[in-house]
């Protein structure tokens, strides 16, 4: 079996386990940025406003 060069990656086995990594990753995101803010907004005792992303 041939090595692969470091930082090549094979594809998904399935397209859909794709999709769905990819929706998981976006959950995950999302959630980190309206973590980070509600910190930000605790230290600094303002609130802020996360922007619609899907009305660019």
């Amino acid at each position: 079996m041939k090595a692969k060069p470091e930082g090549v990656f094979a594809p998904p086995a399935h397209p859909k386990k794709a999709t769905r990594d990819a929706r998981l990753t976006q959950i995950y995101e999302g959630t980190n940025q309206i973590n980070r803010l509600a910190i930000i907004e605790g230290q600094l005792g303002a609130e802020f406003e996360i922007g619609d992303f899907y009305s660019l």
